[in-house]
């Protein structure tokens, strides 16, 4: 039965070593026993850096297997903590203690030096990698056979317990993609060029606040990925025609919104980072809180909001238990049309009325634009026959949007959030998912707006160009049902 090629160990020639602390040594200690956490993740670390077969201790737990083969290291073993670092390093690029020890050995840019020779020709244009999702060997030698069936002379990159990366002969990303669109394959490419990585660990909070981790998830897979896979965790629980979003937690607990669109890498996600999914839960999946609770809760949420934005200002009916909450904020946006037929006017200013009614928090906030806006989601608060038809509904914002991330344990710095996204149409729906798939494969739609001069200036040219312009998204995105690469998930025990 052939494997899959791997680097030979036998012409591995000794390399310098590094010259570490020993507190540096007790970091990279950590580092590699807290990624490399299996017999199964450390034999092929192990492989990979020529460690002796016949000398590989016994495991009993991380720390102690990695201790002896430090040890043994130290007492001359035909391997070096360099050799280790870089190869670790080129499976887990952004782990920050790996990072730290290498940059500060001046070996960021430095790739391992066990290449076989010749293994790639002198000036070969940069080619794609597949990662794919391998949990054995069997499925490594199928991934494997694949890509050689496709013509892509797949070489092995890196291989963890979880996943294997490949360097194929595709230059292009696309016509690879829609290639492996026809397999079984669990994959995600990384394009030429770019960074060919996994994430060791990462934590995502969903949208009813449980907690998930995420082992070994590819750096080149979309944000948009990651949060469809998380959905997915809870089956039927979740409703799964809402568009999810999905924010990165930066320091101090900031939040910043990312696009779907965009890879981990991309958005500058790291390694132990921390992301929140928002969805709308099915009826009954969160207990309420007492109303009185939530109303505190609900202040403090937005008050903090408030204080880590500087420019988002709060006015409310109460000092002590608000039940309204004027928010006034800037960002780019559109208002109505002024005289002449012409389009939507660009403005920046924003006030935004949010009620919390008399059966809050078991259900969802009314939301009313108080300012004038232009958008799918709105209803009409400007002149218009809609809105003569309806006064009484003048600014309503579509509950749809705000149900994507409302559940009655929110937290309102979600909702703030989400009203700028509004406002920056980078959150906005005109279609939603609401019959069966037909015959073209497609799942049937109908209209989900509130505004339809707005719903069909956004699907026009002019409309599309003008939202790209002031960062929003140019077209609707229908909500991922699968991604394309499985991630290894698991929910987080504990408060």
């Amino acid at each position: 039965m052939n494997q899959p090629p791997r680097r030979p160990q036998a012409a591995r020639q000794p390399v310098q070593d590094i010259a570490i602390t020993p507190q540096e040594r007790g970091t990279l200690l950590r580092a590699i026993a807290g990624i490399y956490r299996d017999m199964d993740s450390a034999r092929l670390l192990l492989d990979n850096i020529g460690f002796p077969a016949g000398q590989v201790p016994g495991f009993t737990s991380p720390v102690n297997f990695w201790n002896e083969v430090f040890f043994q290291i130290d007492a001359g073993v035909p391997t070096t903590f360099r050799l280790m670092l870089e190869t670790a390093r080129q499976t887990y690029g952004t782990h920050p203690d790996l990072l730290e020890l290498a940059e500060r050995h001046g070996l960021v840019d430095a790739t391992p030096e066990d290449e076989d020779e010749g293994a790639v020709a002198e000036n070969a244009p940069e080619t794609c990698h597949v990662i794919v999702r391998a949990e054995n060997e069997e499925e490594r030698e199928a991934a494997l056979r694949i890509l050689e069936q496709a013509g892509q002379q797949p070489r092995e990159v890196w291989s963890t317990p979880h996943a294997v990366s490949y360097q194929v002969s595709a230059t292009q990303p696309g016509p690879l993609r829609r290639d492996l669109e026809r397999t079984d394959l669990g994959w995600t490419v990384v394009p030429p060029g770019r960074p060919d990585y996994l994430l060791n660990l990462l934590y995502v909070q969903g949208p009813d606040g449980r907690q998930w981790r995420i082992t070994d998830a590819p750096a080149a897979q979309t944000v948009g990925n990651v949060a469809a896979q998380v959905v997915e965790q809870y089956g039927a629980g979740m409703d799964t025609s809402v568009p999810t979003v999905i924010d990165h937690e930066g320091p101090g607990g900031k939040r910043r919104r990312m696009n779907p669109d965009n890879t981990l890498d991309e958005e500058g996600v790291q390694d132990g980072d921390r992301m929140h999914v928002g969805f709308e839960a099915t009826a009954g999946a969160v207990n309420p809180l007492e109303r009185q609770d939530a109303l505190y809760r609900v202040r403090n949420q937005i008050v903090d909001f408030a204080e880590q934005n500087p420019d988002f200002e709060v006015r409310v009916n109460s000092t002590t238990l608000p039940t309204e909450y004027e928010l006034h904020f800037e960002h780019p946006g559109f208002g109505p049309p002024a005289g002449g037929g012409g389009g939507p006017v660009q403005v920046s200013r924003h006030a935004v009325l949010v009620q919390l009614g008399p059966d809050f928090p078991e259900t969802a906030p009314y939301v009313f634009w108080e300012t004038p806006i232009f958008h799918p989601n709105v209803f009409p608060n400007y002149e218009c026959e809609l809105y003569r038809a309806h006064p009484e509904s003048r600014g309503a914002v579509c509950l749809g949007a705000i149900a994507e991330s409302y559940v009655p344990s929110l937290d309102f710095g979600d909702v703030c959030r989400l009203l700028i996204d509004i406002a920056a149409y980078r959150n906005y729906g005109i279609e939603v998912e609401s019959g069966p798939i037909d015959a073209r494969g497609e799942f049937a739609t109908h209209a989900n707006y509130f505004d339809p001069i707005a719903a069909r200036w956004a699907q026009s040219d002019e409309g599309r160009e003008r939202i790209a312009r002031i960062g929003g998204s140019p077209e609707h995105r229908a909500t991922p049902r699968r991604g394309e690469y499985p991630n290894v998930i698991e929910p987080v025990e504990g408060p």
